[in-house]
């Protein structure tokens, strides 16, 4: 787990009230779970990273989600998003979560930290806000769809927090080369 996982984090709605969507803080004292920071080789072709620092069609959604330290308020950074590599015989998995540091940031990043082109994505791509549901603007999905089109990755996954809307703009985008994940789902990569 990140380091920075056991924050305060919290949503904003309407733009007055505040809700908690961090972590118990009592989890810091687990004998079971490891803190990381930076790049985790875990063996087995398992690697962990965060650092994702890029902004390049970052989710205007994140607006909405806040980190509390003291007792202010700031946009949160999303330092605590760590993503997974799996590098399984010549092929190079990159698993996140919702991505809310940007997919493209996040793709770039894991291909910097290899060394080598991504194959498979499997995650979320936040492009969906389930509270406001209100989806990213057709522009911002169709510029999406022109980097991940571009970029020599062979399949994308994505799931809940993409939004079907913005999933659908994407699909016509990229002609099959992505697919839906909903809960039950089986894929094999």
């Amino acid at each position: 787990m990140s380091r920075y996982a056991l924050d305060r984090y919290y949503t904003r709605f309407l733009k007055l009230m505040k809700f908690n969507i961090g972590l118990n803080p009592e989890l810091k004292s687990s004998k079971r779970i490891e803190f990381i920071e930076g790049i985790e080789n875990l063996k087995n072709g398992l690697l962990l990273f965060d650092g994702v620092n890029a902004k390049k069609l970052y989710p205007k959604s994140n607006s909405n989600l806040l980190k509390k330290a003291d007792e202010n308020f700031t946009e949160d950074d999303f330092k605590h998003e760590i993503n997974l590599i799996i590098s399984e015989e010549e092929r190079i998995i990159l698993i996140c979560g919702c991505a809310h540091k940007g997919i493209i940031n996040i793709i770039e990043k894991a291909q910097r930290v290899i060394k080598r082109d991504i194959n498979v994505v499997v995650g979320g791509m936040h492009l969906y806000n389930p509270i406001t549901k209100r989806c990213e603007s057709n522009e911002f999905i169709e510029a999406l769809g022109d980097i991940l089109l571009k970029n020599k990755v062979d399949h994308y996954y994505t799931c809940h927090c993409t939004g079907e809307k913005a999933y659908k703009l994407l699909n016509m985008k990229l002609k099959g080369q992505i697919n839906y994940l909903k809960t039950g789902s089986i894929i094999e990569i």
